[in-house]
């Protein structure tokens, strides 16, 4: 996941300057390098609101949009995982989650890493100041815009069957979630 700018405590606000501010999980600078960091929506984004935009990616590449995710997914949904396994399209999170179950709690199937995306259950922040799901779920923006003051991000679950979910949902703007960069 993106790991870039300054740590700011979460009791403090991001802000439109001349700062790249992240926020890690628990105030820890080590779950930022674990998991990657959490950025809302417009600091991600830097303060551009156009679909695939750089933002904080490095050069050659953009925040990846919710048709991008929405490939992805249905290209991971429609490998084989292991002999024995059904493969319908939800299977898709157990294949980008990463190997095993160490950055998972409570896993009743591993994670495949099938693409090397090496998906982490990353949490997320709550515009309350808090923190929660770390170990549970995985997070991750989209540059796609909602309605009002919101933006899509797809989220990997930790789902107690084998149908693993790939939620597409919208958030607003001050929640606080990792991200993934992909090749213009």
């Amino acid at each position: 996941n993106l790991n870039v700018g300054t740590m700011i405590h979460f009791s403090k606000m991001m802000s439109d300057n001349d700062t790249i501010e992240k926020y890690c999980y628990g105030n820890s600078e080590i779950n930022c390098t674990i998991y990657g960091a959490l950025y809302s929506w417009k600091e991600l984004m830097q303060y551009v609101l156009t679909e695939r935009a750089q933002g904080l990616c490095p050069d050659g590449f953009v925040v990846a949009s919710a048709d991008d995710w929405k490939k992805l997914a249905e290209f991971a949904g429609t490998a084989t995982l292991q002999t024995g396994l059904p493969d319908p399209a939800g299977i898709a999170g157990i294949n980008l989650r990463e190997e095993g179950t160490t950055h998972w709690k409570n896993q009743p199937y591993p994670g495949a890493d099938a693409y090397g995306f090496s998906a982490l259950a990353s949490g997320y922040g709550y515009a309350n100041r808090s923190f929660a799901m770390i170990g549970k779920w995985g997070y991750f923006w989209t540059s796609t815009l909602g309605l009002g003051e919101w933006a899509f991000f797809r989220n990997i679950n930790y789902a107690k069957t084998l149908y693993q979910n790939i939620a597409y949902i919208s958030g607003p703007y001050a929640s606080y979630y990792p991200a993934r960069c992909i090749k213009k």
